[in-house]
């Protein structure tokens, strides 16, 4: 049975869309990204609870020892609770709500990798990069 052209057009019409999909999500991150590193400086990752995981706006920030590195987390999970814990500096943040945001910022003596997680979805882990900036 051979398919007609419409078949193929569909098809390609589909993916045309989830591919425009996939673009403005990442669109949508790097510019919430660029608008907080605006607004907060930067030194600032934004962080998003989204589909029960994180999406940053970089893997990685760049600072001199002794900097304030901020986080900016937003919890884009309708109906679902999140925090952000991050054992390394002893913080745990109170309950973002869906739509909500808090604002986290510590010192970093020197060069690091970060491991943060969800507490409320354990599973829900990532990572952030703190390198010594360039003189």
């Amino acid at each position: 049975m051979e398919k007609d052209i419409g078949y193929y057009l569909k098809r390609i019409g589909i993916a045309i869309i989830l591919f425009a999909a996939v673009l403005a999500v990442v669109v949508k991150t790097w510019m919430t990204g660029a608008l907080d590193r605006y607004v907060y400086g930067f030194n600032t990752i934004s962080i998003e609870a989204k589909g029960n995981r994180w999406i940053q706006s970089s893997s990685s920030v760049e600072l001199e020892p002794g900097s304030i590195v901020k986080l900016v987390v937003r919890n884009r999970d309708k109906g679902i609770h999140h925090n952000i814990v991050i054992p390394s500096k002893e913080i745990e943040s109170d309950v973002i709500e869906y739509g909500g945001m808090v604002g986290i910022g510590f010192e970093v003596p020197e060069s690091g990798v970060f491991e943060y997680y969800c507490s409320f979805h354990p599973p829900m882990k990532s990572s952030f990069e703190v390198i010594k900036q360039a003189k």
